[in-house]
């Protein structure tokens, strides 16, 4: 087969998405999920699936559209998410989770991707440094030791929310 042209790409354009699934289009919980025609859809759910971008903190994604599992309320999210791809496929499902740093706050992609203003809807940014991606960005606040410490706690109960959840593979990003 030619798998070229196939992709599986699912990011939640809310946070809080719940519940409804559907095939190559908007669903009510304002995710966008794209899926390979059905023809071939059995054996793509036999490979493993990933769900990139996954945050461990609200402030900690790249857009106000990401996803994230921070939190009661994004487990059981998350939770119904896993509970339907598991009854469509046995793939194994792994999850990438991390921290957008300097890169968050951003407008999504086809929307410009650019820095978001506060009364746009942005947040502030925290990051190693203080150091801007582009010149003309706000630069982000650099961590404190007291803050790397919160955020390394915050990867750890994302883990032990990912192992509740059933996850089979994780990377740290």
């Amino acid at each position: 087969r030619n798998w070229g042209y196939f992709f599986f790409f699912l990011a939640a354009l809310n946070e809080g998405f719940r519940h409804y699934l559907s095939f190559g289009g908007w669903l009510q919980s304002k995710l966008y999920v794209f899926l390979p025609p059905t023809s071939v859809l059995e054996d793509f759910f036999e490979l493993l699936q990933a769900i990139e971008a996954t945050a461990v903190e609200p402030a900690g994604r790249i857009t106000h559209g990401c996803l994230g599992l921070y939190d009661d309320d994004t487990e059981d999210a998350f939770a119904d998410l896993l509970r339907y791809l598991r009854s469509v496929g046995p793939a194994k499902i792994a999850l990438q989770i991390g921290h957008a740093g300097r890169k968050g706050s951003s407008g999504r992609p086809w929307e410009g991707g650019a820095q978001m203003a506060a009364e746009a809807g942005g947040w502030p940014t925290l990051a190693p440094s203080a150091l801007a991606i582009h010149p003309y960005e706000q630069p982000p606040r650099a961590l404190t030791a007291a803050q790397m410490e919160l955020l390394r706690q915050q990867f750890i109960e994302t883990v032990q929310r990912a192992e509740r959840l059933g996850v089979d593979a994780l990377e740290v990003h």
